[in-house]
């Protein structure tokens, strides 16, 4: 129903009967490439300044987080970037290990053998 309702306010948008066939594609399709746009989203989503680093990890002293959060009962700390950290990481650069494209390990935890086994079998008998 919110569907309907939704589409149905957005019907006015569209003009004439060809641009109503769109109404339902409008929202996931871009018909035209604007390279600029997609250069201003980098900008911002590849900036170092714009981004939070949460480091979670049990070796952390209590003494070091001095912010306490009285719900849910931890300690942290919030502490801006460096300029030299800031530098780093605008001038990162990954090593070229001569390959194009790196794939994981293979998973050797992905089971492989799905045979059905009968009630009896016994468990040194699965492979």
């Amino acid at each position: 129903m919110n569907y309907a309702v939704s589409l149905a306010q957005k019907m006015p948008e569209f003009k004439t009967p060809e641009d109503v066939s769109q109404l339902i594609r409008h929202k996931f399709i871009a018909d035209e490439f604007k390279p600029e746009l997609l250069t201003s989203i980098v900008d911002v989503l590849a900036n170092p300044t714009n981004c939070l680093v949460l480091l979670s990890s049990k070796s952390l002293e209590d003494a070091s987080l001095p912010i306490h959060e009285k719900w849910y009962k931890f300690n942290y700390s919030l502490e801006k970037f460096t300029e030299t950290r800031i530098n780093e990481l605008k001038t990162a650069s990954v090593p070229d290990n001569g390959k194009k494209l790196d794939l994981p390990p293979p998973n050797n935890l992905i089971a492989k053998n799905f045979d059905i086994l009968a009630e009896d079998a016994s468990l040194s008998t699965r492979p």
